[in-house]
């Protein structure tokens, strides 16, 4: 059977294969659901995930599973991503700035009039993203779980 690389979610989706995510690496003790830790916010909430790299998107899926939201996506285009953003009950967003090979920002602006909160889940700096974002906040990849998990609490 010939090797293939898998660079994006829907390299695998145009495969029909199915993945199954198991807790990350790097969750440490971080707490499910507990209401000690915030979880109580988290569970069942609603997130949108905007990013085309495969292993990224799994990493963030597992990491929002393992505390109790349900992940919208992941998006792996800003168009997709817009409808989303429009049309999905939501309770934050997860985006990468750069998306096939198109920045994100005019999916941050609609869940922004939205109300809805922003993480900005990139290798980019705060400083590079426009003015008008650079109040959302940031996590870098590679995400730390702990540190996502910590943003989204203070966010929902």
């Amino acid at each position: 059977m010939p090797m293939s690389t898998v660079s994006s979610v829907d390299d695998l989706r145009t495969a029909g294969t199915r993945v199954r995510a198991d807790k990350p690496s790097g969750m440490g003790r971080v707490s499910p659901v507990g209401k000690e830790h915030g979880g109580d916010r988290l569970r069942n909430s609603s997130v949108l995930v905007v990013e085309d790299e495969f292993f990224s998107a799994l990493q963030l899926e597992s990491i929002l599973a393992h505390v109790g939201c349900s992940v919208i996506g992941p998006m792996t285009s800003v168009s997709e991503a817009l409808s989303a953003a429009r049309e999905e009950m939501l309770d934050a967003a997860l985006l990468d700035v750069g998306v096939s090979g198109e920045l994100v920002y005019p999916v941050a602006d609609a869940l922004r009039a939205r109300g809805i909160p922003v993480v900005f889940v990139t290798g980019h700096r705060g400083s590079d993203l426009p003015q008008r974002f650079r109040d959302c906040p940031r996590v870098v990849k590679p995400y730390n779980a702990r540190e996502l998990v910590r943003v989204l609490r203070e966010l929902v």
